[in-house]
């Protein structure tokens, strides 16, 4: 699976020259990209063929929770840092280890204890990314939270 992976993103990246557009592949639920394992190989396949690193956009919340992981998160997702730090698109979906999507806030209005470890790793991800971004360089955040069929019930107001 990761070879066709690779070869397909080879022409996804190759297109995207061609047309001079700015392409990520997105790492995804349900795709070649869904653990944390599984982007790190397809960037391996693509850097040996390719003499250069792929572009990705990062979505962190769902390799999270298929490997259960527990904070802080930045341990295992810094594993290709350079990967992150050549990024411009991120999904920051607040998770932990179990849950896609966790509340930020609790019925009495402050955050919660998942959500504080969350923006620990949330943090690091823009401090190691700012780290090496030259002048003018964007990054693109969606903050995405409340997103349909992540909420559970008990989650308070947005």
């Amino acid at each position: 699976m990761i070879q066709r992976a690779v070869d397909l993103a080879r022409r996804v990246i190759a297109t995207d020259d061609d047309l001079e557009m700015d392409v990520a592949i997105e790492i995804h639920r349900d795709t070649c990209t869904d653990t944390p394992e599984k982007p790190y190989a397809l960037a391996r396949g693509f850097e040996k063929a390719e003499k250069r690193p792929l572009k990705m956009a990062w979505s962190f919340s769902r390799p999270a929770v298929i490997k259960h992981l527990s904070s802080p998160y930045w341990d295992r997702f810094a594993e290709r840092e350079d990967l992150i730090q050549l990024a411009q698109q991120f999904h920051f979906r607040p998770f932990n280890g179990h849950h896609c999507q966790i509340p930020a806030l609790g019925h009495n209005g402050k955050f919660t204890p998942e959500f504080k470890d969350w923006l620990v790793f949330a943090d690091r991800v823009i401090q190691s990314w700012l780290s090496v971004a030259t002048p003018r360089r964007e990054m693109f955040v969606c903050p995405e939270q409340g997103a349909p069929g992540y909420d559970l019930s008990v989650f308070p107001g947005r």
